[in-house]
């Protein structure tokens, strides 16, 4: 199963965001309300599951690849996860020094350099604006900005399943899996209305 895509996209209500948007989006799987970090873990390992949850700017993604048995349960579990997330604090700070570091290793490789210059001369919007490209020293500086309540109110003002799409492939019972995505998401609705941002070049 995919969980495309959970859009959050407005251009006055996303602008300055950057760095609350992946500071929210690193914290999703590092517990709920009902099941700490490694107890999602031993879920995924109990129901034979790979889940992957994670958000950024534009939207939030999630993925599961499960066996038959396991798919609803997974399902219900990556429902707990987008919706009920606690973004503990110790793990504010790990995942901030883990992006910051994977940046500031990224900042030599070619292909980095080459890619940041490309899309800086293209898109030339200010810094704050959500279609901006950062450089890595911008990145960087984003997320020291950025503190925990920043990343929560990020998430209390954008996350919601109002404008989204959902796949599933594989080995499953369509009779049986819409009408528990349509429980598990379908009131799940977005506090800011999803406005489709225009590139301008």
């Amino acid at each position: 199963l995919e969980f495309r895509r959970v859009l959050f996209r407005s251009l006055q209500s996303l602008t300055g965001k950057q760095g609350a948007a992946q500071a929210a989006g690193a914290l999703l799987m590092r517990g709920t309300t009902k099941h700490t970090r490694q107890q999602l873990q031993d879920e995924q390992d109990r129901l034979k599951s790979q889940i992957r949850v994670q958000g950024a700017l534009a939207g939030a993604t999630a993925s599961v690849n499960t066996v038959r048995a396991g798919l609803v349960e997974s399902l219900k579990l990556i429902a707990e996860i987008l919706q009920s997330p606690t973004f503990p604090e110790a793990d504010f700070d790990e995942t901030q020094r883990a992006n910051i570091a994977r940046i500031e290793g990224s900042k030599s490789e070619p292909a980095t350099i080459a890619g940041t210059a490309r899309n800086k001369h293209v898109n030339r919007y200010p810094l704050d604006d959500p279609r901006s490209t950062l450089t890595p020293d911008e990145q960087i500086a984003r997320l020291r900005a950025t503190t925990l309540d920043q990343a929560k109110q990020f998430y209390k003002d954008f996350y919601g399943a109002s404008s989204g799409e959902i796949a599933v492939v594989g080995d499953f019972d369509p009779a049986e899996i819409r009408p528990l995505i349509d429980e598990l998401f379908g009131k799940w609705k977005s506090p800011k209305p999803y406005a489709r941002i225009s590139d301008t070049y």
